[in-house]
């Protein structure tokens, strides 16, 4: 009986070697493949570890179904790599192109400030407001602007008065006899509509130039009614470019410093004379060279007899286009 077992295992060794595969399932084995199991209702279980680190001298080629940690089937080259389950791409550098055949990238929730960049152009990471269109300065960076029909020019700022902000009588810069004061930086410009990379700090009355460039200032300086009482007053706008004017010295002694580059708006002198809506007004309009982050700021000068304050209806206003 030990003979004929022996005898049997022998012709089946030398019949799996002559043949070269071994089937399961089926008596016709593919010639390509060195294992064909073959079934119709069920599957191949390999190996299950909990971690593929318990794996001892792994070979290139082993694959096995980890169970612990992130469950899936792991394959070693020269390390162990996940071949199934989800993949979020966040651990992968691409060596090619990714070619996206014409299908659409989406459910993208944000974009990281040092990630919004494709090419030599860097986008802005937030989104733009109603009628904004990308601009760019000509070197790659890319910014949320205006829409604008000719030579360029895009509006930067626009707001207007909303609260009242009261200029003392005495802030001019005419010398007297006893001590003036300097004209207040009008920070009541606060109902802002269009502020392109928030260049107008209308908590500081300050503006900051984001590039080199010829900018068109306009402002217009409407008295509130009510304030003035007999004598009127009259605001007159002054740009202060560098946010430098100064006062030293008092009265006749007086020296103004820093205001070499301002530039003056034009009022109704003794406003109450003149019939409303006309009293009490003052304008400027300048184009003012500005170089990247060069700031001015915008004040308000009362040389009258009664402090006054600017409407707070909209018809005071600034208006900032860059030019070019």
């Amino acid at each position: 009986m030990k003979h004929l077992i022996f005898s049997l295992s022998f012709i089946l060794l030398c019949t799996l070697s002559s043949q070269a595969q071994v089937g399961i399932n089926t008596a016709t084995p593919n010639t390509s493949a060195a294992l064909d199991v073959t079934s119709t209702d069920k599957g191949l279980l390999i190996p299950r570890v909990a971690s593929t680190g318990d794996i001892a001298s792994p070979t290139a080629g082993m694959m096995v179904y980890q169970t612990g940690g992130t469950a899936g089937f792991y394959l070693y080259s020269t390390s162990w790599t996940l071949v199934s389950g989800p993949d979020n791409l966040g651990n992968h550098t691409a060596t090619t192109n990714l070619n996206m055949a014409n299908q659409d990238i989406i459910s993208v929730d944000s974009i990281g400030t040092a990630k919004a960049k494709i090419g030599p152009n860097t986008y802005p990471t937030t989104t733009g407001t109603n009628g904004q269109v990308l601009t760019t300065d000509g070197a790659g960076a890319l910014s949320w602007g205006s829409a604008s029909s000719g030579g360029g020019a895009q509006l930067l700022v626009r707001a207007s008065v909303n609260s009242i902000q009261s200029f003392l009588t005495g802030s001019s810069l005419a010398p007297a006899t006893a001590s003036y004061s300097l004209p207040a930086i009008a920070t009541c410009f606060g109902n802002v509509t269009t502020n392109v990379g928030s260049a107008w700090n209308a908590g500081t009355g300050i503006f900051t130039a984001p590039s080199e460039g010829l900018y068109m200032v306009t402002v217009q300086i409407v008295g509130l009614l009510g304030v003035a009482s007999t004598s009127g007053y009259s605001l007159t706008t002054i740009l202060d470019v560098d946010n430098n004017l100064n006062f030293t010295g008092t009265g006749t002694s007086t020296v103004i410093t820093g205001g070499e580059t301002d530039y003056f708006g034009i009022h109704n002198f003794y406003a109450n004379n003149i019939a409303p809506p006309y009293k009490n007004r003052s304008q400027l309009t300048a184009l003012v060279p500005l170089t990247a982050n060069q700031t001015f700021s915008l004040r308000i000068m009362n040389n009258t007899f009664e402090s006054g304050a600017p409407s707070t209806n909209g018809t005071s206003h600034i208006t900032i286009v860059k030019m070019n």
